[in-house]
């Protein structure tokens, strides 16, 4: 499975906001050669990385060093990251979607644009 740059580019942009520039170089140094090499240069939002070694291992490492294990921590703060950094105004969203049910009913739209098998 692969994931698109557009879900992995926001990942040092929230541990450098969070836990700071030495957070950010602590988190590198743990993640795999691999996967440091890809968050150390310019991320291409439209290149598609694998899955695995690029985002679920980097976001473990993020769950261990920073949240003591706890996943759903973890995926509060990434997701509300993520939602701040996606989208700049909540009246874009109210635009294209006018309820919450609506923009649920699009995941299948949404989905294939970041993650494909």
């Amino acid at each position: 499975m692969m994931a698109k740059g557009k879900v992995i580019v926001m990942i040092p942009g929230f541990i450098k906001k969070n836990f700071g520039e030495e957070g950010l170089i602590y988190w590198l140094h743990q993640i795999t050669e691999n996967a440091r090499k890809v968050y150390e240069s310019k991320i291409d939002e439209n290149q598609w990385f694998p899955l695995k070694s690029i985002l679920i291992e980097p976001i473990a490492n993020i769950a261990h060093l920073f949240f003591k294990w706890d996943l759903k921590k973890t995926a509060w703060a990434l997701g509300r990251y993520s939602a701040a950094h996606r989208f700049s105004g909540i009246s874009r969203l109210t635009v294209k979607f006018p309820s919450p049910n609506s923009f649920i009913d699009k995941d299948v739209e949404f989905l294939p644009n970041y993650y494909r098998p």
